[in-house]
C-alpha cells in the first residue's frame, strides 16, 4: 500500500487510477484536479491511495511460493501494461536503485493486481485473479539508480520455446521437479486433413478433415503439459491434467475445414495458432490471466458500447480524438484515446462529418488507456 500527494503526479508519467492509468504529465495541477474529481478517486485531503499489489517467485523454481513485493522499500513505480489481441501482454516498471543491482531477479514470475479493481467480467482481482501475470524478460539501467524493468505473460515466452509436436508431450513430476519430455516417437512436425490418399504425407497425417476449432484443441491438448510448466495452461500439471487451456465453447464455434493440407514443421504454439486464426478472421486470440487459459474472441458479435466526447462524467470518457480525412482513394480512420475499457464495439457517425456509417471499432484493451480506431465501410466520401 502506498500515499501518494496529487502535486507529485507532475514528476510521474502515468497516474494510477481505478487501476489504470492516464497521461498526466501535460496536464496542470488544477486539471489534475479535475480529472481525479471526475475519477471519484480523489480523497478530501487532495491524495489517493494506491492498492496496487506485486509478487514473484524465481523462475527456476516453477512451483515455489510468492514472494510479496513492498512497492515502497524497492521504490517501484508502474510504468505502462499493454493488453491486446493476437499479441503476449507486456508490463513495464521502474525500480529506483543502484543500476547495477537486480532487486527482482530476471526470469522472475510476478503478478499484478489492484485490491479495489474489477476484472472485465467484474470479479474482483486478486493474487490468483491478477490483472498481470508473466515473467521478467528484460532489466535495463536506465539511470545511476534506477532500473526499468519490463515483463511479458507466459505466451511470449511459450511462443518461443514450445513447439508444435506430432504427438502429446508427456507429463513431468511436479513434486520431484521432473521436466515434461517429449512423447514417444513424436517429431516437430504436426500434419492435418490430408486431401488425397497417395499424399506423401497420407501415413504421418494426425487427423483428418478437422474443422479450425478442432486442429486448435488438438494443439493445445498436445502441448498442455510445457504450457503448464510454464505458466500458461491451468491444472496440476498430471498426466489428466484437470483443466484445459481453451474455453471449448469459443473453439466449438470456429467450423471452418482447411481446403489444403494443414503442417506445422518446426512452428512455435503461437505461431501454429496465428496461422489457424487466418481461416477466422473475425476471432483474436487472448490470453487471460489466473485462468491461465488462450481465448479466442469473436470480434464480430461485440456488444455496443456509447461513446460520448466531451463528457467526463461517463463510464469510458474520451481524452483526446483525432480526425483525419483524405480523397486519395483512402480509407478515413477516426481514432480516439480514453481511460481502460474492455470492450470491443461498433460506432456510428451522425454528426455529419462523415456520409452513412462508420464500421466496427477494434478497442484494443491497454492498462494505460482504450484506443479505438474507426473504418469507413465506403472507400470513398
Amino acid at each position: 500500500m502506498a500515499s501518494v500527494k496529487t502535486p507529485r503526479l507532475k514528476t510521474l508519467d502515468l497516474a494510477p487510477i481505478r487501476g489504470g492509468w492516464v497521461s498526466a504529465q501535460s496536464l496542470n495541477r488544477k486539471q489534475r484536479a479535475k480529472l481525479l474529481t471526475a475519477f471519484g478517486n480523489r480523497s478530501p485531503k487532495g491524495s489517493y491511495t494506491m492498492t496496487m499489489r506485486m509478487d514473484y517467485r524465481a523462475g527456476d523454481e516453477p512451483f515455489a511460493s510468492f514472494t510479496e513485493i513492498d512497492f515502497e522499500t524497492v521504490k517501484l513505480s508502474l510504468e505502462t501494461l499493454q493488453i491486446e489481441y493476437s499479441r503476449p501482454a507486456r508490463l513495464t516498471f521502474s525500480v529506483h536503485q543502484a543500476q547495477h543491482t537486480l532487486p527482482i531477479p530476471l526470469f522472475s514470475y510476478i503478478r499484478l493486481w489492484d485490491d479495489d479493481a474489477d476484472l472485465p467480467d467484474d470479479s474482483s482481482q486478486s493474487s490468483s485473479a491478477p490483472l498481470f501475470e508473466g515473467f521478467v524478460e528484460e532489466a535495463k539501467p536506465a539511470e545511476s539508480l534506477r532500473i526499468t524493468y519490463t515483463a511479458y505473460d507466459p505466451t511470449a515466452r511459450a511462443g518461443r520455446e514450445v513447439i508444435v509436436m506430432s504427438q502429446p508431450w508427456d507429463a513431468g513430476d511436479v513434486s520431484e521437479g521432473d521436466l515434461p519430455t517429449i512423447g514417444t516417437g513424436a517429431t516437430p512436425r504436426l500434419v492435418c486433413n490430408c486431401k488425397i490418399d497417395n499424399d506423401d504425407d497420407f501415413v504421418f497425417e494426425r487427423e483428418h478433415d478437422f474443422e479450425v476449432g478442432e486442429i486448435i484443441e488438438l494443439i493445445l491438448d498436445d502441448q498442455y503439459h510445457p504450457l503448464y510448466w510454464l505458466g500458461a495452461a491451468p491444472g496440476d500439471g498430471s498426466d489428466a491434467g484437470n483443466g484445459t487451456a481453451y474455453v471449448g465453447a469459443e473453439t466449438s464455434g470456429l467450423t471452418f475445414k482447411p481446403q489444403e493440407k494443414v503442417v506445422f514443421e518446426s512452428e512455435t504454439i503461437r505461431d501454429a495458432l496465428t496461422q489457424l486464426l487466418g481461416w477466422e478472421p473475425g476471432v483474436k486470440l487472448l490470453w487471460r490471466p489466473g485462468d491461465r487459459q488462450w481465448r479466442f474472441i469473436d470480434i464480430t458479435n461485440a456488444t455496443t458500447d456509447s461513446v460520448t466526447l466531451n463528457d467526463s462524467t461517463v463510464d469510458h470518457p474520451v481524452l483526446s480524438m483525432s480526425l483525419d480525412r483524405s480523397l486519395d482513394d483512402r480509407w478515413t480512420a477516426v481514432e480516439f484515446y480514453g481511460p481502460e475499457s474492455p470492450t470491443t464495439t461498433t460506432v456510428t457517425d451522425s454528426s455529419g462529418l462523415t456520409a452513412g456509417s462508420v464500421g466496427n471499432v477494434a478497442v484494443d484493451r491497454h492498462g494505460v488507456y482504450w484506443r479505438g480506431s474507426v473504418r469507413r465501410n465506403s472507400r470513398r466520401w
